[in-house]
């Protein structure tokens, strides 16, 4: 073999060595930007264990009552505020009656669900709500932030001859006589 081919067999494996170190760095940058699913457990929680859980839960229940994108869940030990955030159509999902199965994460009252079961096992992903829109335009006024809605009342005038209310001598009936 002669030191030409030797060199060209030496670029070439490294040429397609780069590529193969290359590809696998953009793999595992590609899978960093994943989003992350959480797997609740597969057993449900009653409704009425939740304040002792923690990390994900799963809750089946009948749906009682529905607000928008957001449902009451009744499993016969507890009623849940459960959040659905936003996702795609939902329709027949949130039907009161129907049994639902809510995988999220349980905080402060409310089950902040990331997967539901539909009573047919359709399974949606739910979205998660924007968050809260914040005014960082305007600074808070006072110390503690703004005024209350009607406005700060003003303080009472200082004490002084200024602002003291004026004397006035007690009044003698004209019918009273003086005896001596």
């Amino acid at each position: 073999m002669s030191v030409e081919k030797t060199r060209r067999y030496r670029t070439a494996a490294s040429a397609i060595g780069l590529l193969l170190v290359g590809g696998i760095i953009g793999d595992g940058m590609a899978s960093l930007r994943r989003p992350v699913i959480e797997t609740a457990p597969i057993a449900p929680v009653a409704i009425n264990r939740l304040q002792q859980s923690h990390g994900p839960v799963t809750v089946k229940a009948r749906v009682a009552e529905v607000f928008g994108h957001d449902a009451i869940l009744d499993d016969g030990t507890g009623r849940i505020l459960v959040e659905l955030g936003h996702g795609p159509d939902r329709d027949g999902l949130l039907t009161v009656g129907h049994t639902l199965t809510a995988q999220g994460r349980f905080g402060h009252g409310v089950l902040h669900a990331r997967f539901v079961v539909a009573e047919n096992g359709d399974v949606v992903e739910v979205e998660l709500p924007p968050p809260p829109h914040r005014h960082r335009h305007r600074p808070p006024e006072g110390p503690d932030g703004p005024p209350p809605p009607d406005g700060p009342k003003p303080p009472p005038p200082p004490p002084g001859p200024d602002h003291a209310p004026p004397v006035t001598p007690p009044a003698q009936d004209a019918g009273q006589t003086s005896h001596q």
